[in-house]
C-alpha cells in the first residue's frame, strides 16, 4: 500500500480506520517494508491525536507482523 492509500484510509470514518490501518500494515508486511516517516507525515496531515496515533501505529505493526509471519511460515514451515 502506498502513501496515497494510507491518506485515503485516514480519511474514512473513525470506525473503519482501525481496520484500514491493519490492512495497511499487512500490505507493508507483504512487501517487507514499512516507512514510519510517511506514516507520521500522514498522521500529521490528518491531525490524528496522540491516542489515535498510538492505536493506529500498534494496529499497523500488528498487521505487518501478521503478514510477515504468514510469509515466513509459507517458506520455512
Amino acid at each position: 500500500m502506498n502513501s496515497n492509500e494510507l491518506y485515503t484510509a485516514l480519511s474514512t470514518a473513525n470506525g473503519d480506520r482501525t481496520e484500514e490501518m491493519y490492512r495497511y500494515g499487512y500490505a507493508c508486511g507483504l512487501e517487507n517494508h514499512i516507512n514510519f516517516s510517511k506514516i507520521k507525515e500522514a498522521f500529521l496531515l490528518h491531525s490524528i491525536s496522540d491516542s489515535e496515533e498510538k492505536l493506529y501505529m500498534h494496529t499497523i505493526i500488528e498487521g505487518y507482523k501478521s503478514s510477515s509471519d504468514f510469509d515466513i511460515n509459507l517458506f520455512f514451515g
